[in-house]
């Protein structure tokens, strides 16, 4: 155009039919059409070409986003998964990779750790995206072992087994090889230095029997067990309880409760404190006992050595007393001696058959001069205080 007006401008405004049979003018008139028209098509296809590009980074760039919200999504399943199996005692994650969706790990597992359903089900993983490929091995971990020694030993489920550190604490009843191979743990797994077994006990059924030999218990007496005592019941002497009661012995760990068992020899004491009570040995002359006191001898120094030896054995309060006594024959003084020596005489007598003189008081009963009265010259048992204290 710059170049028409240059050439062409004086013609302008002259006669339009001159300017239209110049051929020059036409030329340059033609080309400026068709630059102008190349120049539209241009800009059309260039609009184009910007257009599909455009889509194009929109396509690119959700893609882009998709993918790496996918890989988000499957690192995360894949961290997931492998912390619950990390975080199991018994299992050693070594390897883990994704393929076609599926989280593939690999590494050791101890026959002992927890199912791999048990953890896919507890923390809702789907099985089919996640294969497994764990070798077997024995680990060390404080709650694998302690899960080995429960299923070796068959330790039921009231048995409590805690490891920490060098020290093996087992709580509950377990049998007597039980114990034994508890004991021996030590020398045969390293790691261990001591087992603890303060806190169990020998199974009621070994224990009773244990219990019945260790302290030679009579047929009559009885081994319950209730709670953490076993209850002695039955009925024993007064020596076997003393001796039982006393003894060093091993128990299996249980606590004995003889309160049933002292139940009974305290009603045995009170029925012969009452028929020990008021018993009377008549004497004929001096210290010359008549017949028929002479026949109780044996009966009665028998149950006053029972006496005796119950109330020693539950510590009760019982008190014995020989009272002498003389006719009214003679002086107070010659009664007295003469009493005394009665009932010295008896206690003479009776202990042959295991009365003891500790714990007998002689005393002198009521005197009155007169005259010959056999029926004084006697000595009387006096009980008194047959409660244990």
């Amino acid at each position: 155009l710059e170049t028409m007006h240059a050439r062409f401008g004086t013609d302008f405004g002259g006669n339009p039919e001159k300017l239209a049979n110049n051929s020059g003018l036409a030329s340059l008139m033609n080309e400026a059409l068709r630059e102008e028209a190349d120049e539209s098509a241009e800009n059309s296809k260039r609009a184009k070409y910007l257009a599909i590009w455009g889509l194009a980074g929109v396509l690119l760039l959700a893609y882009l986003g998709y993918s790496s919200y996918t890989a988000f999504k499957y690192r995360k399943f894949m961290n997931s998964v492998d912390s619950v199996f990390k975080a199991q005692p018994g299992y050693v994650v070594t390897e883990r990779s994704m393929e076609d969706h599926v989280l593939n790990l690999a590494g050791l597992k101890d026959p002992l750790a927890a199912g791999t359903e048990q953890l896919f089900e507890a923390n809702d993983i789907p099985p089919e995206r996640v294969t497994l490929n764990f070798s077997p091995y024995q680990s060390l971990e404080t709650e694998i072992v302690s899960r080995r020694i429960r299923q070796q030993l068959e330790l039921g489920d009231t048995v409590t087994v805690n490891l920490s550190g060098s020290e093996l604490q087992i709580d509950g009843n377990l049998t007597r090889a039980q114990m034994d191979s508890l004991t021996g743990l030590p020398s045969r797994h390293l790691p261990l230095q001591e087992v603890n077994l303060d806190g169990s006990r020998l199974v009621a059924p070994e224990a009773i029997e244990w219990l019945r030999e260790s302290l030679a218990a009579p047929d009559s007496v009885n081994f319950i067990p209730s709670g953490e005592h076993m209850s002695v019941s039955g009925s024993a002497s007064a020596n076997w309880y003393g001796q039982a009661s006393s003894s060093n012995a091993d128990t299996g760990g249980w606590e004995l409760d003889f309160s049933p068992l002292i139940a009974g020899l305290e009603s045995r004491q009170q029925e012969l404190a009452s028929e020990l009570n008021g018993v009377v040995f008549l004497f004929s002359d001096g210290v010359s006992l008549r017949d028929e006191s002479e026949n109780r001898l044996e009966s009665t120094a028998m149950q006053l050595a029972e006496l005796q030896q119950i109330a020693s054995a539950i510590n009760s309060g019982v008190s014995i007393t020989f009272e002498g006594m003389g006719d009214g024959i003679g002086t107070l003084q010659k009664n007295t001696q003469v009493a005394r020596n009665r009932s010295e005489h008896v206690l003479g007598q009776l202990q042959p058959h295991g009365v003891t003189p500790e714990g007998i008081t002689h005393t002198l009963g009521p005197w009155e001069e007169g005259g010959l009265n056999l029926e004084r010259r006697k000595v009387t048992i006096l009980i008194e205080g047959s409660t244990a204290q």
